[in-house]
């Protein structure tokens, strides 16, 4: 893609980043909710960390 198609889809480099970080929250939230439902409450909180953890190297390597 070059860079005069790309601005005209966003109007700043600031923006693009801005829509990157959303898109990534939204399926962080999305997959985190669906882990919510499954677990009991006690394990909650090593849940959430483990979770955010496999998301992230999930989202570098490409998989999420």
């Amino acid at each position: 893609m070059q860079q005069p198609s790309l601005y005209s889809h966003f109007a700043s480099k600031q923006a693009i980043y801005d829509a990157m970080f959303k898109q990534a929250w939204q399926a962080l939230d999305d997959t985190r909710a669906w882990s919510l439902t499954c677990l009991p409450s006690p394990a909650l909180a090593d849940r959430h960390r483990r979770h955010y953890f496999d998301f992230a190297v999930a989202t570098c390597r490409g998989t999420s």
